[in-house]
C-alpha cells in the first residue's frame, strides 16, 4: 500500500511537541509493516529552517521525507511548492493522510484532494474545539471549513475530540483511532524514588496558554506545602516570560525550574523521577505524554478537557479535575496525601499502557483503515 503523509512539520523539529512523535511513530511504524510511506513536509521550525535538503527525498528512519521550503515562518508554513508537487503527484498513492488543520499546508492539500477526487483522511489534532474554533477561524469553518470536512475522512483519537467534531457536524465521517506512542524498555523497579520530601510535581509539553500552566501556578501558590515544579518544554519566548512574571508576583520562582525541551532516556527519567505529572490544559485531544508518564509508573493530574481523561479515570491511574486553580489545588492535595494509589499506580501502570496502547496493535488498525478506504468501506 502506498501512502503519503501531509504534515506542516516533521523530525527533527521537536519543537512542535507531541504530534511530531506520533506522526513520525506511525509513519515509522507503517513503514516497517511493509507500507510505502512517503512524507511531504516543510522545513519549519518554529522561527527557524531546519538545515535538511530542499525539495528532494530524504530518508528518515528508513522512510522517504520531502522537506519543501516555505514562504511564511508563522504558523501558516505557506509553501506553494509542496502545494505543487502534491498536484503533480497525488494520484499515485493510494492513501493520503493530511496531519493538523489550520494552516495553509492542510486546508490548501485538502483543496487539491477534492479537486483530483480523491478524499483525504484528515488527523484535524483537537483543531475543531470550542477553544480552538473561535473569531476568523469560526467564519472561515461556516463558509468552507465544514464543506471541505465533508468531503474528508476525520480522524480522531480519543471519545473527547469525536464529540467534539460531532457536535459541529453529526454527518461528518470520521474513524477513532489513538495516537501511537513508543515506550522506553520497561524497567524494573520503575522507579528509584528517594524517601520523603519535597512533592516533584512535573510538567512536560510545549508550553502554552491553552496548558493551563496559568492555573497551575495559581493553584500551587495556594498550597501550603514543601514542593517543587519542574517544567519542561519550549515556547514563544514572551509567553514564557510573562509566566516568569508571574511566578515571581506570586513568590513561588524559587520552587519552580525550567528545564527546556529534553528527549529520549533524558525525558523518562525526569518523567520517572516526579511524583505526580501535572497537565491541567483547557483544551487536549489526546495528549500522549501522559502515556509515557504511566509508563515509567508516576502517576498523573490531568484536567476534564484533556483526551485520555476516561483511560486515566477508569484505570484509576490519576486525578481528574476541572481546568481552575481552586480544583487543580484540591486534586494535588489528595495526589500528595493518597501514597496508595500514587504506589499502585507505580507498579501497575508501566504494563498496562504498554499492553492497552500496543504501537504493534495500533499500526496494524492504522493498515486495516486505510485498506478500508482503498476499498470504498469508510
Amino acid at each position: 500500500m502506498k501512502i503519503l503523509h501531509i504534515t506542516p512539520w516533521y523530525k527533527p523539529a521537536f519543537g512542535y511537541g507531541g504530534p511530531i512523535f506520533s506522526i513520525g511513530a506511525l509513519c515509522e511504524g507503517l513503514h516497517k509493516k511493509g507500507c510505502r510511506v512517503q512524507v511531504f513536509t516543510t522545513t519549519a521550525n518554529g522561527d527557524s529552517d531546519l538545515n535538511v535538503p530542499k525539495g528532494a527525498d530524504v530518508r528518515v528512519e528508513g522512510l522517504m521525507v520531502n522537506y519543501f521550503g516555505r514562504w511564511t515562518k508563522d504558523n501558516t508554513n505557506f509553501s506553494p511548492l509542496l502545494l505543487k508537487q502534491l498536484f503533480k503527484k497525488c494520484r499515485s498513492f493510494e492513501v493520503i493522510h493530511i496531519n493538523t488543520w489550520w494552516n495553509t499546508i492542510a486546508i490548501f492539500s485538502t483543496l487539491v484532494c477534492i479537486l483530483k477526487n480523491i478524499r483525504p483522511i484528515i488527523s484535524t489534532r483537537g483543531m475543531l474545539s470550542p477553544y480552538t474554533l473561535t473569531g476568523k477561524k469560526l467564519i472561515f469553518h461556516r463558509l468552507i471549513g465544514n464543506w471541505m470536512l465533508s468531503k474528508a475522512i476525520i480522524h480522531v483519537t480519543s471519545e473527547q475530540e469525536r464529540d467534539e467534531i460531532l457536535r459541529l457536524n453529526p454527518n461528518w465521517t470520521y474513524v477513532l483511532l489513538p495516537n501511537v506512542s513508543v515506550f522506553p524498555a520497561l524497567r524494573h523497579p520503575i522507579v528509584q524514588r528517594p524517601g520523603p520530601g519535597r512533592f516533584r510535581l512535573v510538567f512536560l509539553s510545549r508550553i502554552h496558554h491553552k496548558k493551563g500552566l496559568e492555573n497551575l501556578f495559581e493553584a500551587l501558590a495556594q498550597w501550603d506545602y514543601d514542593w517543587e515544579l519542574t517544567i519542561l518544554g519550549e515556547g514563544e519566548s514572551s509567553y514564557k516570560k510573562s509566566l516568569e512574571k508571574m511566578a515571581l508576583r506570586l513568590g513561588i520562582s524559587d520552587s519552580i525550574s525550567w528545564g527546556g525541551w529534553i528527549d529520549g532516556d533524558d525525558k523518562f527519567d525526569q518523567l520517572a523521577a516526579a511524583d505526580l505529572f501535572v497537565l491541567p490544559s483547557l483544551n487536549e485531544n489526546f495528549a500522549m505524554v501522559v502515556l509515557e508518564a504511566l509508563s515509567v509508573g508516576t502517576p498523573v493530574l490531568v484536567s476534564d478537557q484533556v483526551g485520555l481523561k476516561d483511560y486515566v479515570a477508569a484505570k484509576d491511574f490519576g486525578w481528574i479535575c476541572k481546568p481552575n486553580a481552586v480544583d487543580i489545588r484540591k486534586k494535588i492535595e489528595a495526589a500528595c496525601a493518597d501514597k496508595s494509589k500514587r504506589r499502585t499506580t507505580n507498579l501497575k501502570a508501566p504494563e498496562a499502557v504498554r499492553s492497552d496502547f500496543s504501537a504493534a496493535v495500533l499500526i496494524e488498525d492504522y493498515v486495516q483503515t486505510y485498506r478500508k478506504v482503498v476499498d470504498g468501506l469508510i
